[in-house]
């Protein structure tokens, strides 16, 4: 993974003025650019660990493809009791005759 990281000196005027613009009160201060979009301040704590898994979560795709219905259940945080789940598997092994705890969906 790499993360391109920048130090910037925030008593120059160019600096000073970008603190001002993102609202920033306290130093130092993390903040992430992603791809163009909105620069984010980071909350975190400072220590390696979670700065690794910040920018790791930086360098992933936006999203990703949720390829069957047990993968959507996993990211919905929906649990094998759930009675919309044991709907969804049961209407897709009608369907399909797949195991619908795994069916392809896509």
């Amino acid at each position: 993974m790499k993360v391109p990281l920048a130090r910037a000196d925030a008593d120059a005027p160019f600096f000073r003025s970008l603190l001002d613009e993102l609202q920033l009160q306290s130093l130092p201060q993390v903040v992430a650019y992603r791809r163009g979009a909105r620069p984010e301040p980071y909350a975190g704590p400072h220590a390696v660990a979670p700065l690794i898994e910040y920018a790791a979560k930086l360098a992933a795709p936006a999203a990703r493809e949720l390829k069957t219905l047990g993968e959507i259940f996993r990211f919905l945080g929906r649990g094998d009791d759930d009675e919309g789940v044991k709907a969804a598997r049961a209407a897709l092994y009608a369907e399909t005759g797949d195991d619908a705890a795994e069916g392809v969906v896509a």
